[in-house]
């Protein structure tokens, strides 16, 4: 049987040989030399009538199936008008060049797409990140010093200070996943223990005070006068947030107090639920019975021109209901 380009065995590459070029075909050669000692792969080849001779790897690394592949991709891309030499220097370029900040944040949040809570959350990260960093998101992360991070930093750290915080550790995480795959040889520039901590100022303790809350004493003048407006904004409940519309005919509103006092042990402020929701308060509950069926989701716009109506806003806010 001829042998055409198989003109080698594998047995024939490991065993003795003497010196010179061994083919084995569509221009692969084992090239030997040091009495047999070094044994390397090399593609010999025309293009633009040149005759150009291409290394493979060594044959210790290199099976003589590897390098036959290796062979005949580079016939495929002579017979395609490319020089096999030149495709290979671009592709060691390209794998070389220091990627953008910009495309190190996109690859890190397709990576961990999968651990966002929410489109929410997912759309936050990217929100911060296009938004505060773009100064930097062009450059090589390579590129990017403490100066750089600093000026993105300073403008909002004390009028923005949990923004500016999300935005350092997201920044960081990014550098941190470039050094890990070896774009990015120096430091993290938005490290913040040891780093950032003694350049940028204490962050301020958020004062979380309580909400101001709708005497108990006024809630049935409230409900009486929210009852002689029409409008779904006068007939909702509101909660951390997020408002649930509750139609007006589907719950009786009890405006009484409730002897039953919230225990020490209770945090002010919790909802405690019992035949509805109870809203609590440091010396008395407030009950209101309302069924699981009539609710349906509503923005707080609504609820704004409400309280706005009855110039509430300034004696209590929508959380101040249940606090």
């Amino acid at each position: 049987m001829g042998r055409g380009l198989d003109k080698l065995t594998a047995r024939e590459v490991s065993g003795p040989k003497p010196d010179g070029r061994h083919s084995g075909g569509g221009g692969l050669y084992l090239v030997i030399s040091g009495e047999g000692i070094r044994k390397q792969w090399v593609m010999r080849y025309t293009y633009a009538g040149r005759t150009r001779e291409m290394g493979l790897g060594a044959a210790a690394s290199v099976s003589l199936a590897q390098a036959r592949e290796k062979a005949a991709y580079a016939r495929s891309l002579v017979a395609a008008g490319n020089d096999p030499i030149s495709v290979r220097a671009a592709l060691e370029r390209f794998l070389r060049r220091t990627p953008t900040f910009g495309e190190a944040a996109e690859d890190l949040m397709a990576s961990i797409e999968g651990s966002f809570k929410n489109e929410k959350h997912k759309a936050q990260w990217r929100s911060t990140l296009t938004t505060y960093a773009k100064p930097i998101w062009s450059m090589g992360v390579d590129q990017i010093t403490t100066d750089h991070v600093l000026a993105i930093l300073n403008p909002i750290w004390s009028t923005k200070n949990e923004t500016a915080s999300r935005l350092r550790g997201r920044i960081e995480r990014v550098l941190d996943a470039a050094i890990a795959r070896n774009r990015r040889s120096d430091g993290n520039p938005a490290r913040w223990r040891g780093h950032l901590a003694v350049l940028l100022p204490s962050r301020k303790r958020l004062a979380r005070g309580r909400h101001a809350a709708l005497p108990a004493n006024d809630l049935p003048v409230f409900v009486r006068r929210l009852n002689a407006v029409n409008g779904l904004g006068s007939d909702c409940t509101w909660n951390d947030g997020e408002l649930t519309a509750i139609f007006r005919q589907s719950f009786d509103i009890i405006a009484e107090a409730v002897a039953a006092p919230i225990p020490a042990r209770t945090p002010e402020g919790v909802i405690r639920k019992k035949n509805g929701i109870w809203l609590g308060r440091q010396d008395s509950n407030l009950g209101m019975a309302v069924p699981k069926t009539a609710a349906l989701p509503l923005g707080d716009a609504p609820t704004r021109r409400c309280l706005s109506r009855f110039n509430r806003r300034g004696q209590c806010g929508r959380n101040g209901f249940f606090s």
